[in-house]
């Protein structure tokens, strides 16, 4: 397989080169559909016409470096969204949820404090800090639902979007899965310092989602989850 995860050049596609290039030699299709899109600080340079964003002048993705700057940005971005849970939160959160079900929902939004008082009167949820830092923890009653994180810089046509983590019992088998399945790793397996590892996960049909899998589970025999 060599390089072909960081290089591919598809020369047949009838739209080859899809951008703009100086030497077509060079251009990289490994990512013919830029994982970056939605995201606000895609280090590219997209456009906005009206709300929809235009990345038709931009060959990040597709530069002999195209992988590094793709991967650099989604680990960077994930990383920061899975922040260990301090003990007030830790058993009541999602590990004690079974494995193979949604463990946690996290919204990401430019506006916070916005986000805080709409669905506080919305669902009649309590958020607050968790310890001195800007993560929220939405609860009902004395039971966290979710969190709620800000985007990064954002950029010109972002949008707040939620998003849902499952259960596993092992991460790299669940990527591994994923990607035998016909589904996409776009962040594979890697640590959250005190809390387990995660990855996340494009299926065929294009949804993202995030597995988690927990150290009570990783330490456990059989990966099932401790009562």
């Amino acid at each position: 397989m060599g390089d072909n995860f960081r290089f591919f050049r598809n020369a047949n596609c009838f739209y080859f080169p899809c951008h703009e290039t100086e030497d077509d030699k060079e251009f990289n299709c490994q990512f013919c559909y830029c994982p970056l899109y939605f995201f606000p600080d895609c280090g590219g340079r997209p456009t906005l016409r009206g709300k929809v964003k235009d990345c038709s002048q931009c060959d990040k993705p597709h530069r002999p470096d195209g992988y590094e700057h793709v991967m650099t940005r989604l680990t960077r971005y994930f990383e920061e969204l899975h922040v260990e849970p301090q003990d007030e939160t830790k058993d009541k959160s999602g590990q004690n949820k079974p494995i193979g079900t949604f463990c946690w929902n996290e919204l990401m939004t430019s506006d916070c404090q916005g986000a805080r008082k709409f669905y506080e009167d919305l669902f009649g949820w309590s958020i607050s800090p968790m310890g001195s830092g800007t993560y929220l923890v939405a609860r009902a009653g004395e039971r966290p639902v979710g969190g709620i994180t800000v985007l990064p810089a954002a950029a010109p046509g972002s949008q707040a979007v939620w998003t849902a983590s499952v259960r596993v019992a092992d991460a790299e088998a669940t990527a591994k899965k994923a990607l035998e399945l016909g589904g996409t790793v776009i962040v594979p397996p890697r640590d959250i310092p005190g809390l387990g590892r995660f990855c996340v996960l494009r299926d065929p049909q294009g949804a993202i989602l995030h597995a988690v899998a927990y150290l009570a589970d990783q330490e456990s025999d059989g990966g099932e989850s401790k009562p």
